[in-house]
């Protein structure tokens, strides 16, 4: 990514931002619905997480909203987001200790407010930020509670971040780092320049105990021998083998004949063999070993009489077999340097050894209990490797066949695989790149679907607009014609002569009655039957209103009459 350009004052008091800078405030706008709003001073921002401390992660953002009782502004509270998820991410890897990654986390303050203050450490990767995280990733490496140190490595990382807190400059903060880590590995130089220099004189005979008690282990492979023969094994054969080898090494003359005949010895000394079908072996074998022990002891037993009473338990042991008697068997003691593997007489595949054999000095491995050691010496010619903390102080030494055996059954593994924050800055804006393409998309199909909604809305409205409009002529064209037959009967009302008869519709049945006078003082019609009886008296509109409903009807109409009524009407209308 291109670096950001020196920031300016524009007139309107706004710093000027590279493409980058601008890009990612984009991005961050686009994965936000709030609108933009005036960003927040950097020093209340700071203010604010210092006092929050422990608020981080998924909580972070609505704490410190609710600490300052305003929502951020979509810019600064992206940048705040992005920065806290990969530093909480960086921080989170096999590498950081649980409890120091905890720590650093609550004191992350001055890398958010770098990120608020300057998008910058988010898109250089040669800035100071991202240099002090690998920094921080190399302390904490081989960082664990228990080592002695520990609480001054912590206190340290700590020191640094708050230096970024307070509104210390990255750059000042990086070099009082450096100084900080030069003395730091100046006295482990020293420390571990000494512990080579003892571990030197060591190694070989550490190899040679190895050595010895895998050939021993391997030869009796889990089997019992006699309680004598044991003690025999401890007090004089183990010692006189470590002797043989660092005198002669395994490549001497004399080491494949003496465990030749041990590995024999074992043999015959296991029950049940001197009787059926391997009697005759047995015989053969057993006798061969007394003869051989008197030439082959002195090449690794010094002692005359200690000589002596072996050849000596040896016969005893055999005769008893022989003659079927019973002995004391017991399992041999653990020895020192053996293994699992060589108990059950097992070897490591290729491949694992091949991964011994290229491990690197300063590789940092960590076991089940949480402890972090790294390789400080491989010596090839001895087989033997010694592991320190990060203090410096040896940790513990094993062979390699040791070592091998705990990285194949899990009890330790190598720290590996650690990302840079650099890189998982790369792959979080990725996330988020992808994340503001789905938002695009699912606001383009809500658009695309409210727009749809709206033209079916307005689509419905016209349809109910015409509906409306149609209904309205209707009404009117009723209306019209309502007010054109209330016309045509005030007018056939007003030239009504007396004698018309007209039937009243009542609910005991039709009265046939007729106009006998017309009232001028009141306007009222008075109609009476052919008796002059059944009297009604109705007003001109009581009438007009009767005739309308249908309660009275004219009798024996005139068709003509109605037809001049309609074209006078009609006339009126126009």
């Amino acid at each position: 990514m291109p670096r950001d350009v020196p920031q300016r004052r524009k007139p309107a008091g706004k710093a000027t931002q590279s493409a980058s800078g601008r890009a990612l405030d984009d991005l961050l706008c686009r994965l936000s619905d709030a609108a933009e709003a005036r960003p927040l001073p950097v020093a209340e921002l700071r203010s604010a997480l210092t006092q929050l401390g422990p608020a981080r992660g998924d909580d972070l953002l609505p704490a410190l909203e609710t600490f300052l009782a305003r929502p951020l502004p979509p810019v600064q509270a992206g940048r705040l987001t992005l920065a806290s998820d990969v530093f909480r991410a960086f921080t989170g890897q096999p590498l950081f200790h649980p409890d120091l990654a905890g720590m650093l986390c609550r004191h992350s303050s001055g890398f958010l407010v770098a990120a608020l203050d300057s998008p910058s450490w988010l898109l250089e990767k040669d800035h100071p930020l991202h240099v002090l995280a690998s920094m921080l990733a190399e302390q904490a490496r081989g960082w664990y509670p228990e080592h002695v140190r520990a609480a001054e490595v912590a206190d340290a990382m700590i020191d640094w971040l708050q230096g970024l807190t307070a509104g210390d400059s990255p750059q000042s903060v990086l070099e009082r780092a450096r100084g900080w880590q030069s003395q730091f590995a100046h006295r482990q130089q020293i420390l571990t320049s000494r512990l080579i220099e003892a571990e030197l004189g060591g190694l070989k005979l550490a190899r040679v105990r190895e050595r010895v008690a895998g050939s021993v282990s391997r030869l009796v492979a889990g089997r019992q021998l006699p309680d004598f023969i044991v003690r025999q094994l401890m007090d004089e054969w183990l010692p006189g083998l470590q002797w043989l080898l660092l005198q002669q090494g395994e490549q001497g003359p004399e080491w494949p004949e003496v465990t030749r005949l041990f590995g024999l010895l074992v043999w015959t000394l296991q029950p049940g063999l001197a009787q059926g079908p391997t009697a005759e072996k047995w015989q053969r074998v057993s006798a061969e070993v007394r003869q051989a022990l008197p030439d082959v002891l002195p090449r690794f037993i010094r002692d005359e009489q200690s000589r002596n009473m072996i050849e000596e338990q040896v016969a005893m042991a055999h005769l008893a077999l022989q003659g079927e008697r019973e002995l004391c068997y017991i399992d041999l003691p653990s020895l020192q340097g053996a293994t699992l593997l060589d108990a059950v007489d097992a070897r490591l595949s290729r491949d694992l050894m091949d991964e011994i054999n290229n491990l690197s000095e300063q590789t940092w491995f960590r076991d089940a209990s949480g402890g972090r050691f790294r390789l400080l010496l491989k010596d090839a010619t001895y087989q033997q490797l010694v592991f320190v903390n990060q203090a410096g102080v040896k940790a513990f030494a094993d062979s390699f066949d040791g070592f091998a055996l705990k990285l194949s059954t899990g009890e330790v593994r190598a720290l590996t695989g650690q990302d840079s924050l650099w890189t998982l800055l790369g792959v979080r804006l990725q996330e988020l790149r992808a994340d503001a393409e789905t938002l695009a998309a699912a606001r383009q199909q809500q658009a695309e679907r409210e727009r749809a909604r709206q033209q079916a809305l307005a689509d419905a409205e016209r349809v109910e607009q015409a509906h409306q409009q149609e209904h309205a002529r209707l009404e009117a064209a009723a209306a019209s014609r309502q007010a054109q037959a209330r016309q045509k009967l005030r007018l056939k009302i007003t030239g009504l002569p007396l004698g018309s008869w007209l039937d009243f519709n009542g609910s005991t049945g039709t009265a046939r009655l007729k106009l006998a006078v017309i009232l001028p003082s009141s306007g009222k019609y008075v109609f009476v039957d052919s008796q002059g009886g059944n009297r009604q008296a109705l007003s001109r509109e009581e009438l007009l209103e009767q005739l309308l409903s249908g309660d009275v009807s004219f009798v024996g109409e005139d068709l003509r009459f109605d037809d001049t009524l309609d074209r006078l009407v009609d006339g009126l209308a126009q």
